[in-house]
């Protein structure tokens, strides 16, 4: 499995280094920035913008480099490094196995739409109080942590029956159910762009065991984890 943990360090670093690629379209990562998926497909579909693509003459430097600023976009938005890299990782591997220009350049439309769902999949439209958005922010920033409730009280200045009370409120679902759906979500993420299986991810998203995890999944989703990447997996191919 690969040390997402360690590729995040690296990440970090290098945006601390504040590292830009140039990109000979880098007016359209605005699209990303924005989490606009609608306006990204629209773009894509036009003729001009097609045209312009194939006067690329190395296309898998413009793959790569592409690849590289829509990370660095993405993670400036508000994109987790875990879930960013997840996606980078996931297309270099995919990229290392096409040989034919014409298949590396049907990728970068993928590469910049998937890293827009992930900009649209952090943001929120919801308006909630200044303490439960600080706890939001919270649960999305540490998912990958064992989620303190005290840490939650103390972030809301609220007791903790207070703060339950409060945020199925303004949420319309309990605080232990906010925490499992969106460790969910974070599954579903990685099932899509990466090989960890149900028993690492169970690890790696902090539930209690495997069997739990699984369980959760399937009541929110529907899907077993091998049958949602199986799914995800034909999604793909139809693409």
């Amino acid at each position: 499995m690969l040390d997402y943990k360690k590729i995040a360090c690296i990440q970090a670093r290098l945006l601390d280094e504040n590292i830009r690629v140039q990109h000979p379209n880098y007016e359209l990562f605005d699209y990303i920035a924005n989490g606009d998926t609608q306006g990204l497909s629209e773009l894509f579909n036009t003729r001009s913008y097609k045209l312009d693509m194939m006067d690329i003459y190395d296309y898998r430097r413009s793959l790569t480099e592409t690849m590289a600023v829509c990370h660095y976009v993405a993670s400036r938005s508000g994109v987790l490094p875990l879930d960013g890299m997840a996606i980078y990782v996931y297309y270099l591997d995919i990229s290392g196995q096409i040989g034919r220009d014409d298949e590396l350049l049907s990728l970068i439309p993928e590469v910049m739409l998937d890293y827009a769902r992930a900009v649209k999949d952090m943001k929120s439209d919801a308006v909630y109080s200044p303490p439960i958005t600080a706890c939001v922010e919270y649960i999305n920033k540490h998912i990958y942590e064992k989620i303190s409730l005290t840490a939650l009280c103390d972030i809301a200045h609220y007791s903790l029956s207070a703060l339950r009370s409060r945020f199925k409120k303004e949420v319309g679902c309990s605080l232990n159910k906010y925490i499992i759906y969106c460790k969910i979500k974070k599954a579903e993420h990685f099932l899509t762009y990466s090989s960890m299986n149900g028993a690492e991810l169970a690890h790696f998203l902090g539930f209690c065991s495997q069997s739990y995890f699984i369980e959760q999944f399937k009541s929110l989703t529907g899907k077993t984890p091998e049958a949602y990447r199986a799914h995800q997996q034909i999604i793909w191919n139809k693409r």
